[in-house]
């Protein structure tokens, strides 16, 4: 259980430190057309999530899945499933076979969803084409600093493929010498899916243990 937690923890941003840079305005144009796709588009990516610290030189990977619907989502990752249907969380452990259900804030939820980590960037972040961004490359390079002194963070780089604005990958860098990164595969954008993916079925769980905090 504590090994959940702290993998779920590892995406939580404490927002965030100043740059001494101001926002480029086209990298805000383009970064903006990338958070409306992931607003208005229902998407499913299997993804990698590396955990790195420079110090100590270790290095940790693991595999997840992400459908996402506005602000619906299911969240599979290290035997931890999250299914979110826009007002109730249900966080489901194999590994104790028990749910637990309740009604988080939208803080609570961009923490332990990277996408919607993503869009709570828009509001916090300044947003910048990386010094190697290309303008004719098939992936956009951007880094996005935060304007909170007190961040853990220094710096968030996103890559974007430019022609259908789909999140590549997404590397968070610390000030204490550790990073996550966040990449995509199998990444999807889909015509429409129903809205039973985002609730969990007590059906599938026969012996579950039901744990209510609402």
């Amino acid at each position: 259980m504590k090994k959940i937690r702290k993998i779920v923890a590892i995406f939580i941003v404490c927002m965030p430190f100043i740059a001494a840079a101001q926002t480029d305005q086209h990298a805000k144009t383009f970064f903006d057309k990338t958070i409306a796709v992931l607003q208005n588009n229902p998407l499913q990516t299997d993804f990698s999530v590396t955990y790195e610290n420079a110090i100590s030189n270790e290095s940790e990977i693991k595999q997840g899945k992400l459908i996402l619907k506005g602000n619906k989502f299911y969240f599979l990752l290290d035997g931890m499933t999250l299914f979110f249907d826009g007002k109730t969380q249900w966080m489901y452990m194999k590994d104790i076979d028990e749910v637990s259900i309740s009604e988080p804030t939208g803080k609570e939820l961009s923490d332990v969803n990277p996408i919607l980590m993503i869009k709570e960037f828009r509001k916090t972040h300044m947003v910048q084409f990386d010094a190697d961004d290309v303008e004719a490359s098939p992936n956009r390079l951007l880094n996005l600093y935060p304007l909170d002194k007190t961040a853990d963070h220094f710096k968030v780089s996103l890559v974007v493929k430019a022609s259908n604005k789909q999140i590549v990958s997404m590397k968070i860098s610390f000030k204490n010498g550790t990073s996550t990164l966040f990449s995509t595969k199998n990444y999807q954008l889909l015509k429409s899916i129903a809205d039973s993916v985002f609730v969990f079925d007590k059906s599938k769980y026969p012996n579950v243990m039901i744990n209510d905090l609402r």
